[in-house]
């Protein structure tokens, strides 16, 4: 059988620093080993040790302006694969980053309104790398690789949504989203639907 060690925490902090305002913070850390032994596990002929460690931290804020509410975030996460067959480091050894920051606002505006507001924007790395070993395979024609492969994807968005109380029982809710993506362009999403 193959051997498998997995450890997984997190830890959260809430503070109220006024009946209004809400602070979270959190760190997230999991992290998972395999081992691979030949004689000993059901297959492969080499030793094979594989390392996957994911850890993530985040900052949240609620805040209550009278009747309005506002929620923001930021979360970091980070990812990465380490890999050994008999004893010498792979290839390609991924390795991904993300920062994620969320930023809304609701408020009724009149008796039959409820207006909500917001954006966000991220920022993604993925280095596929190989490469905290300092090497790259070389290019499909022999030629020695050099460098980083590294791929950085950028995106924002602003949204609005108005939901419209029509009865007590009825209510329409539309709205519209704009994203940004860094290689794919703009795009708008509108939405309309009723909820019974």
């Amino acid at each position: 059988f193959n051997k498998t060690d997995n450890l997984n925490g997190t830890a959260r902090l809430w503070y109220t620093p006024t009946p209004d305002h809400d602070i979270m913070l959190e760190a997230h850390r999991s992290r998972q080993q395999y081992w691979e032994t030949p004689g000993e596990s059901a297959t492969g002929t080499s030793d094979v040790y594989r390392d996957y460690l994911r850890e993530s931290y985040t900052f949240a804020h609620t805040g209550r302006w009278g009747p309005g509410t506002s929620q923001f975030s930021y979360i970091y996460d980070h990812g990465s694969r380490d890999a050994f067959t008999a004893g010498a480091a792979d290839s390609w050894m991924p390795d991904v980053t993300n920062h994620t920051i969320d930023g809304s606002y609701v408020t009724p505006l009149g008796d039959s309104h409820m207006l909500s507001f917001g954006g966000q924007w991220r920022r993604q790395t993925l280095d596929i790398g190989g490469m905290r070993n300092g090497q790259l395979p070389p290019l499909p024609d022999g030629t020695p690789a050099t460098g980083q492969l590294v791929a950085k994807v950028g995106q924002w968005a602003l949204f609005v949504e108005d939901e419209w109380k029509l009865t007590d029982s009825f209510a329409l809710t539309g709205g519209a989203r704009y994203d940004d993506n860094s290689i794919f362009g703009g795009h708008v999403s509108p939405r309309l639907y009723a909820n019974w």
